[in-house]
């Protein structure tokens, strides 16, 4: 957390902190959806932009294959929500302190500018598998997924953009490239090599660095995060699967 900090004054940005994609506890409206012939839960999700799980618990679904037509379900009022440090003095421990307002206070970010970027980004790693998820991991919040992957296997730039910065040396993240896009970031950590350059432009699918454990890692994975602008003009960390449905 304090490497992205610096990351903000080295780019001349505010990163907004911690986010998740979770039910918003500042009281914004749900919406109701009627289940249409042909729906799931995915296709539904990808409709409003809501992972599908979300739904699911929320409408407390036990057998997602048992949707019906014309079921009334509830779309939770969730996004990529931004929350602020613990306040001083609350204990530490798993997602439940997201519930707890002395711990966060949430808020919503709208997906809607980077819409049209669902579905259509690279993933980072061919055959990765995912070693851990965006959230609350211990009593920290982990603001992006690690996917595991052979070292030296290509990284790959999700999306168009021009790379903002790279650095062979950037704390616990070791050896990073951040990539901007329109309205968002991606940043790929841990790199065994960084294959571009500050002020490289780069295309969807092109090789940006090599997986490695540089860093705080103990084996090699990549940390990916996704970064969205705020409505204040910040980047607010989100949770990349969102933009792989």
């Amino acid at each position: 957390m304090r490497g992205f900090i610096s990351l903000a004054v080295a780019l001349g940005l505010t990163l907004s902190g911690c986010s998740a994609l979770r039910q918003s506890v500042s009281g914004k409206r749900d919406r109701y959806y009627e289940v249409q012939s042909g729906d799931t839960l995915d296709s539904i999700g990808t409709k409003f932009l809501v992972p599908p799980e979300e739904i699911q618990s929320y409408n407390a679904i036990k057998d997602p294959r048992q949707l019906r037509k014309g079921q009334r379900i509830v779309i939770p009022a969730v996004g990529p929500l931004d929350r602020d440090p613990p306040a001083q003095g609350s204990r530490s421990g798993g997602d439940s302190g997201l519930a707890d307002k002395n711990r966060a206070q949430l808020r919503m970010v709208s997906l809607a500018p980077v819409r049209g970027y669902v579905g259509q980004l690279e993933f980072p790693v061919e055959q990765a598998r995912y070693t851990s998820r965006f959230g609350w991991r211990w009593s920290k919040f982990h603001e992006g997924i690690d996917l595991a992957a052979p070292e030296g296997a290509a990284v790959l730039a999700a999306h168009d953009g021009v790379v903002v910065l790279e650095s062979d040396s950037w704390g616990s993240f070791g050896k990073v490239v951040v990539l901007k896009g329109e309205g968002l970031l991606t940043v790929y950590a841990h790199n065994s090599a960084n294959r571009v350059k500050k002020g490289s432009r780069v295309r969807r699918g092109q090789q940006i660095a090599r997986v490695g454990a540089t860093g705080n890692a103990t084996a090699p994975h990549l940390h990916f995060e996704v970064r969205i602008l705020d409505e204040q003009g910040r980047f607010a960390a989100v949770n990349p699967t969102v933009f792989f449905p």
